[in-house]
């Protein structure tokens, strides 16, 4: 059974900030009935099956509460929220750090407070600051001193995750990759073009390889192939290096918080 998820920002101005339709228009009515329709006329296999993809960007006013509060009154637990992908400036780093902050704060709060009977919601666990809690909480021993190099499962490298089609059919490792030309690898009434996709590989762990690997969090790291192309682009990669350093600082600070009021906290997770 396929595994789909839908990408829906929230309010319609939002919506149709980043989220066009085929035809250059709001998507906002078009997914949010779709949705609805799911939901109504096969909701076992939108409970079991579907995702609601979530942008928290640059361009809403609303703070992270209320967004979630938005969202968790339309789709209840079925919404994944992601921060917005962007060229790294000065502006976005800010953003970037008082989301992280914000997101570690609802989550301390949540995980102090223990789950009793319930289940951790969706946009927790799916978050990529959730995986990096997760890092230290599952190899708390070693994790620092570890060689061995894994590349980072993230949705923009092929199949280890998901993939994304655009609206006109085309085929990308990741949706914000679908705003870059030429990096389309296939169209879903074609073919994957297999050595586009492998040349594509080729440049990013070259990168990584000659770039990274004396980096502390060279480890955890979840360097993508659209921040690749950003960072040569725009002469970004220092800034974006910080703002990885700087979310698993705030992520170990918030792991020891969390189990010095609640040791049990991350039981729910084995």
């Amino acid at each position: 059974m396929f595994h789909i998820t839908i990408s829906f920002d929230g309010e319609k101005e939002i919506q149709g900030l980043n989220r066009l339709s085929k035809d250059k228009k709001n998507s906002f009515d078009i997914v949010y009935n779709n949705i609805r329709k799911i939901q109504l006329n096969n909701t076992r296999y939108f409970e079991q099956y579907v995702t609601i993809n979530s942008v928290y960007s640059i361009n809403i006013t609303s703070s992270l509460s209320e967004f979630t509060n938005y969202l968790e009154a339309h789709f209840k637990n079925k919404f994944a929220i992601n921060i917005q992908s962007s060229e790294i400036n000065d502006e976005y780093t800010k953003f970037h750090n008082n989301f992280t902050k914000s997101f570690l704060s609802i989550y301390e709060n949540i995980h102090i407070q223990g789950f009793e009977n319930s289940s951790p919601p969706l946009f927790i666990i799916s978050s990529d600051l959730h995986k990096k809690m997760m890092f230290f909480s599952r190899r708390s021993n070693n994790i620092l001193q570890e060689e061995t190099r894994f590349i980072p499962i993230k949705s923009c490298l092929p199949y280890l995750n998901k993939i994304y089609i655009s609206p006109t059919g085309d085929i990308f490792m990741c949706s914000d990759l679908y705003y870059i030309k030429g990096f389309n690898i296939g169209n879903i009434d074609k073919s994957i073009e297999l050595n586009k996709l492998q040349d594509i590989m080729t440049q990013y762990t070259n990168f990584r390889n000659k770039t990274c690997k004396k980096c502390w969090v060279y480890r955890f790291c979840d360097f993508c192939f659209y921040t690749l192309y950003a960072s040569k682009e725009r002469k970004g990669i220092n800034k974006y290096c910080k703002i990885i350093k700087y979310d698993y600082a705030q992520v170990i600070k918030s792991y020891i918080k969390i189990l010095k009021s609640n040791g049990s906290a991350f039981d729910i997770y084995y």
